[in-house]
């Protein structure tokens, strides 16, 4: 167990941050205060789209978890 969570803290502090990185590409120009500086990817754009979605139905998003620990449970 101790194994895993070692390997598992390896991941996270290495391979984690150098694959994002290779994501998230640096703008040269960086006019705008306040600005991340980096340009908006395809996983940008649909994270933000799948979360304002997700704001704006809690409810749907709630059932869904509700939903989701009954049939957990009977299992």
């Amino acid at each position: 167990m101790a194994m895993s969570i070692l390997v598992s803290m390896l991941v996270a502090f290495t391979l984690t941050p150098s694959l994002s990185s290779r994501l998230l590409k640096r703008r040269a120009d960086n006019k705008k205060k306040g600005h991340a500086g980096h340009e908006h990817t395809f996983f940008d754009r649909t994270y933000v789209v799948i979360l304002d979605w997700s704001l704006r139905h809690r409810w749907v998003i709630m059932a869904v978890c509700v939903l989701n620990v009954r049939l957990d449970v009977r299992h």
